[in-house]
Order: structure tokens, then C-alpha cells, then sequence
């Protein structure tokens, strides 16, 4: 359980680390947009194939990308909700990355098996 927690916890200040570096640079325009539509999803869907690979729920794994994006937001803005769709993109690419790899997990499991 503590493995679990710490993972989750690494994960947490990760993303939390990356959006807030987003917000901070929004006065460079391109940097912003490359960080809220690139960089924070992509995170945000390997860290949640990481961590179900390792053991984690996959419905716990996706969860903690748009939440740290979310608090990143209301602590740097004093208050605003996140108002643009790559709130949900990187919602949608953590449950993505969650998926995989709760499908890698059972593949592993299973072992491979040929189509022939």
C-alpha cells in the first residue's frame, strides 16, 4: 500500500510540477499552448500506463493528471477553474494510458498467443 501511495504521490507532483511550469509561462505564448496541449497529456497518459503497469487501478491511475492540472490552475490564478478542452484531453489521455495498461497487464498475464 505504501509503494502504491508513493506512486501515485510521484505522480501527483509531477504533473502538478509540469502544469504549473505551463501557467507560469504563459506570457510566451507558444510555450504555453506546446505545455497544455502537448506536454500535459502525453504525462498524462504514460504516467497512468506506469502506474497501472506497476500494480495501481486503473480507475486510481488516471485520475491524479487532470487533478493536479486542476490545482495547479486554481492556485496560480487565484481561483479560475480551467476553461479550455485541454482539461479534458488530458483527462481523456490519462484513461487512455490507464487502459493500456491494464490491457498490457492482462496480455502479460496471459502470455502471448499467436492468431494461427
Amino acid at each position: 500500500m505504501k509503494k502504491y501511495l508513493t506512486l501515485m504521490g510521484l505522480q501527483l507532483a509531477a504533473c502538478f510540477t509540469l502544469s504549473a511550469a505551463a501557467f507560469v509561462l504563459r506570457p510566451v505564448s507558444w510555450l504555453y499552448k506546446l505545455g497544455l496541449w502537448g506536454v500535459l497529456p502525453l504525462a498524462g497518459g504514460v504516467s497512468a500506463f506506469l502506474l497501472t503497469e506497476k500494480g495501481i487501478n486503473p480507475y486510481a491511475a488516471w485520475i491524479m493528471p487532470p487533478l493536479s492540472l486542476l490545482a495547479a490552475r486554481l492556485l496560480l490564478s487565484m481561483g479560475a477553474f480551467p476553461d479550455g478542452a485541454w482539461f479534458l484531453l488530458t483527462a481523456f489521455t490519462g484513461i487512455v494510458g490507464a487502459a493500456a495498461g491494464d490491457v498490457y497487464n492482462k496480455t502479460k498475464r496471459r502470455g502471448r498467443k499467436s492468431n494461427k
